[in-house]
């Protein structure tokens, strides 16, 4: 799979308006004519997935979108997967792209407009206005931070069992029980998982969850390393999460953590995160663990 940013010298440029005419999706003709009056102005770019010399793809990042009136740039539009290579996390690979070339650029927010519900958070994307497109109807602005960070699924369980190790062992004041510790970095090998990447591309914190009877999703464990608390990275990973979870037709999602019947400051930072995301206390189980470190399952409605 190769991403490319193009414009209107690129000899691909024709071949994608071609292609967009041609698609299913319906916006695609708008897209073709942009391109074709080339409404692509100085840094705007039209990416393209390619697939065994096949276009797979596009997406492109612009100064505007279909809101007029509005302080925010630049955004990623017109997003659109061929019917064949669905499935292939080719959105996630374009928008992963196109960030890093707004990056490049020296934007710290990038914006996009939707519809959709449950879609780009998963994505690290967050709602943060809604505004009349100019036919009519509602849409969504989301917006991420461009902090050098990308969140992304990890299918390799090598890599599962490496940042976990990895960023636990920066973790003593919550994770200093080395067996419980081995517990986590074996079993998260077969479960759902995201890590949080930096530039230099390296684990900074990661979540994997478990899900029981089909409805109720569990996170099994989330650690972030301690220079990068209190930078979003956790709700990123969160959101990620949630996303799967709702996907998989989960009503519910839940974590267990320190009871604050235990006078302990690191987990009290934690259950406040719960709380910022959402969840909210259930019930404290003493004998889940031990008396000294009674259990808070802490619950959210997905649905």
């Amino acid at each position: 799979m190769d991403i490319k940013a193009i414009t209107s010298i690129d000899s691909e440029w024709t071949r994608v308006i071609d292609y967009a005419e041609n698609c299913s999706w319906k916006a695609g003709i708008n897209l073709a004519n942009a391109m074709k009056k080339e409404h692509f102005t100085e840094w705007e770019r039209v990416f393209i997935a390619i697939e065994d010399d096949e276009i797979a793809g596009y997406c492109t990042v612009t100064k505007t979108d279909c809101i007029p009136d509005v302080p925010y740039t630049p955004y990623i539009g017109f997003m659109f997967v061929g019917e064949k290579f669905r499935g292939n996390r080719i959105s996630q690979k374009l928008i992963i792209k196109a960030m890093a070339y707004a990056k490049e650029l020296g934007f710290e927010k990038i914006y996009l407009v939707s519809d959709h519900d449950n879609l780009y958070e998963k994505y690290g994307f967050s709602v943060i206005d809604k505004k009349i497109a100019y036919w009519g109807a509602e849409e969504k602005i989301y917006m991420q931070c461009l902090n050098n960070v990308i969140v992304i699924e990890v299918k390799d369980g090598l890599k599962k069992s490496a940042y976990t190790k990895e960023v636990l062992e920066k973790l003593p004041e919550w994770f200093g029980n080395k067996q419980a510790l081995g517990d986590y970095v074996a079993k998260v090998v077969e479960l759902p998982y995201w890590a949080a990447l930096n530039k230099e591309n390296n684990c900074i914190g990661f979540l994997a969850v478990k899900t029981y009877y089909g409805h109720t999703g569990d996170i099994f464990v989330c650690g972030v390393l301690p220079e990068y608390h209190r930078n979003s990275i956790g709700k990123a990973l969160y959101n990620q999460a949630e996303s799967y979870l709702i996907q998989a037709g989960c009503k519910y999602v839940m974590v267990k953590t320190l009871s604050d019947a235990v006078s302990y400051e690191p987990y009290a930072r934690t259950r406040e995160f719960y709380k910022s995301v959402g969840f909210e206390p259930l019930v404290t189980l003493t004998e889940m663990w031990d008396e000294k470190n009674s259990c808070l399952i802490m619950l959210k409605p997905l649905i």
